[in-house]
Parts: structure tokens; C-alpha cells; sequence
């Protein structure tokens, strides 16, 4: 009996509305994926951007203070020297 009334109850058109909505799921799953793999690349991106920051802003502290240190000094060649030495050693931390 249960196959009989299967053969009764009929939907015509059921098949081709599943797969269009299947389609319709795989390519929301496909956006979804990819706009995550975007986002992902995203926060790697800007949490480099961040830590730079952090190095520039550090760079730019030490060399303040180097700055204040040489201002109430007599300006000398060693001055000079001892500035653009510890400007080039901040300056390969940041690379």
C-alpha cells in the first residue's frame, strides 16, 4: 500500500525548485568562503600594520629624546654622529 499511494502523490516541478535552490545555496557558500579568506588576509594585514605602528612610534620616541639630549648639547660632529648612528640602528629594527 505505502508504495502505491507513493505512486499517487505526485509533484510535478519539485526536482528542478530543489536544484535551483541547491545552486542557490552552493553559491552563497562559495561568497561566504571567499569574502572569509578576505577578511582573514584582512586582519593579517592589519595586524602588521599594527605592529609597525607600535615600531614606528617607538623609533620616534628614542629619537625625540636623542633630539632633546643633542639640543642643550654643544652641536658637535660627535653629536652628529652618535644621532645618525642610533637613527640607522632604529631604522633596521623596523625592516
Amino acid at each position: 500500500m505505502a508504495h502505491s499511494l507513493q505512486d499517487l502523490v505526485t509533484c510535478v516541478g519539485l526536482e528542478a525548485s530543489y536544484t535551483e535552490h541547491a545552486d542557490a545555496v552552493g553559491k552563497l557558500q562559495d561568497t561566504i568562503q571567499n569574502n572569509l579568506q578576505r577578511l582573514l588576509a584582512f586582519k593579517q594585514n592589519w595586524n602588521r600594520y599594527e605592529d609597525l605602528c607600535e615600531k614606528v612610534e617607538a623609533w620616534a620616541r628614542e629619537s625625540e629624546g636623542i633630539l632633546k639630549n643633542l639640543s642643550t648639547q654643544k652641536l658637535t660632529t660627535a653629536n652628529m654622529r652618535q644621532f645618525w648612528v642610533s637613527f640607522a640602528h632604529s631604522y633596521n629594527k623596523l625592516a
